[in-house]
């Protein structure tokens, strides 16, 4: 009998994950539908195509982060005498600087259920909660924040704290007037 009622518990489980996955698919659809796309593989492209923009501008943008994180080494080194500053700018596997197309779509329709998600709720539970960012399906390129993929990876959290300063006022104006100097259509 135990054997049973687990059995027919694991296939409720599958059944009701199925009818999630169906769920997904239809509210995938229509949300491309609206948004201008045949199906899936269509706003892939549109989205690999976009990305396109960056491939100039990423290998610019860890650069700047790396030299400048080297400099803010030295120069911490040379001011703090006895302590110690270590941190370094890694790009990920194979240099792949910016996000995959496939990964971006997921966000952005993840965006979109989360803020669906959040709208159906009562009011009162929403005014307890801020509003999930959604992302702009065709003007992604100026909302999401992490396309550009690298990491400054930091051995003391004194040393997060120094960057954390310091990078709203040496990277931002390197950014503006080495990067992207005559650049009428920024995309940082």
């Amino acid at each position: 009998m135990r054997c049973a009622t687990s059995c027919c518990a694991t296939f409720v489980q599958h059944f009701i994950r199925l009818k999630e996955w169906i769920m997904n698919q239809t509210q995938e659809a229509r949300y491309l539908k609206e948004w201008g796309f045949k199906d899936r593989a269509k706003y892939e492209q549109y989205v690999k195509e976009r990305l396109e923009d960056l491939e100039f501008i990423a290998p610019q943008l860890f650069k700047i982060f790396r030299d400048t994180v080297r400099t803010w080494e030295a120069g911490y080194s040379k001011n703090n005498k006895g302590k110690r500053f270590v941190a370094e700018t890694i790009s990920p596997p194979r240099n792949k600087l910016i996000k995959g197309s496939c990964r971006v779509v997921e966000k952005i329709l993840d965006s979109w259920d989360r803020y669906a998600e959040w709208e159906g709720k009562s009011k009162r539970n929403r005014a307890e909660k801020q509003a999930p960012a959604r992302y702009d399906p065709s003007n992604f390129l100026y909302i999401m924040t992490d396309l550009i993929r690298f990491r400054i990876v930091c051995n003391y959290l004194s040393d997060v704290r120094y960057i954390e300063k310091r990078i709203g006022n040496d990277i931002r104006g390197k950014i503006q007037s080495g990067l992207l100097s005559g650049s009428e259509n920024s995309v940082i």
